[in-house]
């Protein structure tokens, strides 16, 4: 049954919003009553019945509306930073979402505002920090830690003890062997290999993975 007590605005109206409506609606715990997008042209529109009802700027506002609640479906990880800041800067609360085919081991941490989509694996002593994707069927083995506002794409696998860091996007069907390190705000292309230490504010890419640019 809804609590319709635990009022919800979705922040972001792409296809991150209608996972995470779908997310929503499944655990049944949640009122979803809006979504904001970052385009005051898009007002009005609806998203699998759920209403375009504000701007990324009416966060200020959500509070005095009695919306203690929001979910962030931003795959930018930049921009979900951004507004993971501005959501504790006006009180609001970052709801965790975890879909219930995520198979997840007792001892994991997962912070708030994080989202781990269907079919995803963590093994133990995992560890996933605040404002994370863990996308589609991921795997992440165990010990591994993923920092702040990192995506990892659908279908990628992390291997043991790997340190993925805060803001960096690991693409579709990855695969990064243990004991690597990634720094932050790095891009990991799709399908990519990674083998060796990639460092911060990179994009790399291929099999073996290598830095193509810096960012």
């Amino acid at each position: 049954m809804i609590n319709k007590s635990r009022r919800v605005v979705i922040v972001g109206a792409g296809g991150q919003a209608r996972v995470l409506l779908s997310l929503l609606r499944r655990l049944g715990d949640h009122e979803v009553v809006g979504i904001l997008d970052r385009d005051e042209a898009h007002l009005g529109e609806v998203i699998e019945g759920v209403s375009i009802i504000g701007v990324f700027s009416d966060l200020e506002s959500l509070e005095k509306r009695r919306i203690h609640y929001v979910a962030l479906a931003l795959g930018d990880n930049h921009e979900r930073f951004e507004l993971g800041c501005q959501i504790i800067t006006h009180r609001l609360t970052a709801l965790t979402l975890i879909h219930p085919t995520a198979l997840i081991e007792p001892d994991v941490r997962i912070g708030a505002g994080s989202v781990v989509c269907a079919g995803a694996i963590l093994s133990t002593g995992v560890t996933v920090d605040e404002g994370v994707i863990i996308n589609t069927g991921a795997i992440i083995d165990h010990e591994t830690r993923i920092a702040r506002y990192a995506h990892i794409g659908p279908g990628s696998c992390v291997a043991g003890r790997v340190k993925v860091g805060e803001r960096t996007f690991v693409g579709v069907g990855s695969r990064i062997i243990d004991n690597i390190e990634i720094g932050s705000d790095s891009i990991i292309g799709a399908g990519s290999v990674v083998i060796e230490t990639i460092p911060s504010n990179v994009v790399a890419y291929g099999v073996p993975a290598k830095i193509h640019r810096h960012v």
